[in-house]
């Protein structure tokens, strides 16, 4: 692993008295765990601030097991600049991405749609459709979504038309709106991103919520308590 990669810090916390242990989200490597060493005190200052979250970088790893050793990262273009909501959406998807992507999966389509994420946001594009394409991602890279532009007789969905999800089959016709139904519409907004009515963005929300809730062994998100507040139904 000496070559060179694309990647972005997603989690960094203290590690021995020097150096830091890291999760990254590495373009061709999936998720690693890597320590970067002599990183911490006020000589490291400057190796140390460019290891933050939101920062292209370009690293070299070496090592194989459970965790790499970093050794050398350079940015590898301007920082995401955030703030705000968008800022308290950048810190959920950090964590989504720690806990829901297993260490050493390749997914580039997963870095990709990170990195597109990030983009958006610092765009000011509308906050949850970004964030609902990211877990849909997630959730299918990791064979945990079913289809959500068929029901289950494989029939395309419409948009008008109200379903029952089940995390397994996927989309069930019912004639009649009822707790945890929502519309045909919100369901293709997770391929399409088209704008959702608020009914239809919160239903889709709670959908999802109860998707990954599913994936996280009953260790809820520290950031859902961040999201709680978002004026745009995150």
């Amino acid at each position: 692993m000496e070559e060179e990669y694309p990647a972005y810090v997603l989690h960094a916390r203290p590690y021995r008295e020097t150096s830091l242990l890291i999760e990254l989200l590495v373009l061709g490597l999936g998720r690693v765990g890597c320590v970067a060493r002599g990183v911490r005190g006020a000589r490291a200052a400057a190796r140390r601030a460019v290891l933050q979250p939101l920062q292209p970088l370009q690293i070299r790893l070496t090592g194989r097991g459970e965790l790499a050793q970093l050794q050398s990262a350079e940015a590898a273009g301007p920082a995401i600049r955030l703030n705000g909501d968008a800022l308290l959406a950048a810190f959920y998807l950090n964590e989504l991405f720690v806990r829901l992507l297993p260490r050493g999966e390749s997914q580039d389509a997963l870095f990709l749609c990170y990195a597109r994420s990030l983009g958006e946001l610092e765009q000011g594009l509308a906050i949850a459709p970004v964030i609902r394409a990211a877990e849909y991602a997630l959730l299918s890279c990791g064979g945990s979504m079913p289809p959500v532009d068929v029901d289950v007789s494989n029939q395309p969905l419409h948009p008008e038309q109200c379903y029952m999800f089940d995390p397994e089959r996927g989309a069930i016709p019912c004639e009649t709106p009822g707790k945890g139904s929502l519309r045909g519409a919100a369901l293709l907004a997770l391929q399409s991103g088209a704008p959702l009515s608020v009914p239809d963005a919160q239903a889709l929300r709670q959908l999802m919520r109860g998707l990954i809730e599913a994936q996280l062994g009953g260790r809820p998100l520290n950031s859902w308590g961040l999201l709680a507040g978002l004026k745009q139904h995150a």
